[in-house]
């Protein structure tokens, strides 16, 4: 027998726009890794909030609105990568030290997480991977 359930998110296709939840105390750029936070949808990195990743900002948003985010898997999406180095196609992505940006080098320090967020499928753009993998390093 089916189940009904209400809406816990707002949003068509591969975005979602969390509800109850806006744009954190720093305005977020489009591509930015994003996760949820006490005071709200903030950029995150490996060593800050990786572990409440949620997915990637849609669009530049202020300070205390509403922001989609890309969370599909096998959704595109252009990231922003750190020191703007173009990605190997067909490799891992993962959170970068740099909150709101990616890597392909898996960043290392106590205490961080590694966190695959998608695999490269050109210089500029992954495919996200929302069942991400976490190794606790």
């Amino acid at each position: 027998m089916p189940l009904g359930r209400a809406p816990t998110s707002s949003g068509t296709g591969t975005f979602v726009t969390p509800p109850g939840t806006v744009v954190g105390p720093d305005p977020l750029l489009i591509g930015m890794a994003v996760g949820i936070s006490p005071v709200g949808i903030v950029p995150c990195a490996a060593n800050d909030l990786g572990y409440n990743f949620l997915g990637f900002a849609l669009s530049d948003s202020t300070t205390g609105s509403p922001v989609g985010i890309m969370t599909m898997r096998g959704s595109s999406v252009k990231p922003i990568v750190e020191g703007g180095v173009p990605l190997v196609p067909a490799e891992k992505v993962f959170l970068s030290a740099t909150p709101g940006q990616v890597t392909q080098t898996p960043p290392v320090g106590t205490g961080w997480f590694s966190i695959q967020v998608g695999v490269a499928s050109s210089p500029t753009e992954l495919i996200i991977i929302t069942d991400t993998r976490i190794k606790l390093l």
